[in-house]
């Protein structure tokens, strides 16, 4: 009797040691698959990075929202009985307004240069990560070099006196000559806003010259297709 309940003891003790073999074996599988697919993975996300140049911003003339317009309007109107004096005031009033916007831009935490390396960021993720990207622009070793010499708004026709973005950038990649450009022969009546609003709004300042400089940057990718 003895040795029949000691026989299947080891019976039960060999298929419990089997259940637990097996279970150890399934899990070694299941870690294993599981690493590889964390080194797969992580394998993939470093290839789909985009290999990015260094980005340079630099304000060559006076880093502050500019305005023409009104001003210069009336200046011409005055100049014909005042002279140079009604040229002046005409330049006088423009300076006037840009204050107030650049005011109203700051204030709510505006500030030009960084607009322009975040927004060359985000578009060089994205063109980057294109088949036909630019290998000289698209590489770490390279350095794109951005200068701001105006930034601000201009009248334009319309109601309720409205105002659009007016930038004059250039872009340099590596020891390249600069590339000058502007928003003067550019349709911009999609992004153009009250004066009213530029002079009260920050948060409308900051939207309306983001989607001016983004103009640029399409400007500035246009230059690389045409090569």
């Amino acid at each position: 009797m003895l040795g029949k309940n000691y026989k299947q003891g080891v019976v039960e003790l060999q298929k419990y040691y089997k259940e637990v073999i097996k279970k150890m074996i399934k899990l070694q599988f299941f870690v294993l698959s599981f690493s590889l697919f964390l080194l797969t993975s992580c394998s993939n996300f470093q290839k789909a990075l985009p290999q990015l140049p260094e980005i340079s911003v630099s304000i060559r003339d006076q880093d502050r929202i500019r305005f023409s317009g009104k001003g210069a309007g009336a200046g011409m109107m005055m100049s014909s009985s005042m002279g140079a004096m009604g040229i002046a005031i005409g330049v006088a009033i423009d300076e006037g307004i840009g204050k107030d916007i650049h005011s109203t831009f700051v204030a709510d935490g505006g500030d030009f240069a960084s607009l322009a390396h975040s927004e060359t960021g985000k578009w060089l993720s994205e063109i980057c990560q294109q088949e036909m990207k630019s290998q000289d622009l698209c590489t770490p070793s390279s350095q794109l070099n951005i200068n701001i010499y105006r930034y601000g708004f201009v009248t334009t026709s319309g109601e309720n006196d409205p105002v659009k973005p007016e930038l004059a950038i250039s872009f340099s990649l590596n020891q390249n000559p600069e590339i000058r450009l502007n928003l003067k022969d550019v349709d911009l009546s999609s992004v153009q806003i009250p004066l009213a609003d530029v002079k009260a709004d920050g948060e409308k300042v900051f939207n309306s010259l983001r989607l001016g400089y983004q103009t640029i940057l399409k400007q500035y990718e246009n230059s690389f297709s045409a090569k």
